[in-house]
């Protein structure tokens, strides 16, 4: 009996291995007229090496290799879905000439299920002109205050002070992320930088960043599955 509910599970288990490579590879079947490309592996596809840091002053080891090996326009698999990559200005000046007309704005999956159907980088077409411009509306009154560009100043100024007092290297990356994270909750939510709940937001903040930029794979300690 137990012989036979394993032979099950493993045939089961056999069967959603071959249902989910067929599932990864199958746009490379249904459109041959696409750009080169590689879809790398299954459930990852090339995700991982496409979110591998690397320096400022360079384009990555993901894109120096597939610019170098398919050119600039080329196709991949990010983030859960097919994905064409241009790295070319033209088209891409082309795309965003011609957005809601011959192109669609369009996130990951994992963007989507994060920040809803009604958020500002999700919607499109109208509905995204009326949120985009209440957006505008409120980050351009707070920027009218007499008391922004000192706020700003102080704000800057505590921030080298901390790094004078400082003993050790550290990344100037995250320390501008935090710079310019204290400046807006302090004008969006009048938290100033020293308070604990500042610390808090930050790190929720921070939380919420790496699953933004994540498989999208609600499994129990993946950034996905944090938010």
């Amino acid at each position: 009996m137990v012989a036979g509910v394993l032979l099950v599970a493993v045939v089961a288990a056999g069967l959603l291995l071959v249902a989910a490579v067929f599932r990864h590879f199958l746009p490379l079947l249904r459109n041959p007229g696409a750009p080169r490309g590689s879809f790398g592996w299954p459930f990852v596809g090339e995700t991982l090496g496409f979110l591998r840091p690397h320096a400022s002053n360079t384009t990555g080891a993901f894109l120096h290799d597939h610019i170098t090996r398919y050119g600039s326009v080329f196709k991949s698999h990010l983030f859960g879905a097919p994905t064409v990559v241009s790295c070319d200005a033209e088209l891409n000046h082309l795309v965003l000439q011609n957005e809601e007309r011959l192109f669609q704005c369009s996130y990951p999956g994992s963007i989507r299920g994060i920040l809803g159907g009604s958020s500002l980088l999700v919607v499109t077409g109208e509905r995204h002109r009326k949120i985009r411009a209440m957006a505008l509306a409120f980050v351009a009154s707070t920027g009218l205050r007499p008391s922004y560009l000192a706020d700003v100043d102080r704000s800057a100024r505590a921030v080298l002070a901390a790094w004078r007092a400082r003993r050790s290297t550290f990344a100037f990356c995250d320390e501008a992320r935090k710079f310019a994270f204290c400046v807006i909750v302090e004008q969006v939510l009048g938290l100033a930088p020293d308070e604990p709940v500042t610390g808090r937001v930050l790190k929720d903040y921070s939380t919420f960043m790496k699953g933004l930029v994540s498989l999208p794979l609600n499994i129990p300690g993946t950034p996905y599955a944090r938010l």
